[in-house]
């Protein structure tokens, strides 16, 4: 996540996959959304999707399936 904030600037929300871990939290002002995977074994032995709630404010969800 460190190198991914380096690359942008000036933005509210930073979407990112690949790890398959789920992660929804802000640092800094800026919420970190990964969904993780639906279909892949993570990691954490557990696999879950994501909805973004966009509106005034972006909201992020996790869901463990």
């Amino acid at each position: 996540e460190g190198r991914i904030r380096s690359e942008f600037n000036d933005v509210n929300v930073i979407i990112y996959g690949h790890s398959h871990r789920p992660a929804n939290h802000i640092e800094r002002g800026i919420l970190f959304f990964n969904p993780g995977t639906a279909t892949v074994l993570s990691s954490s032995g557990s696999n879950s999707i994501g909805i973004l709630d966009i509106g005034e404010t972006v909201k992020g969800n996790i869901i463990i399936l």
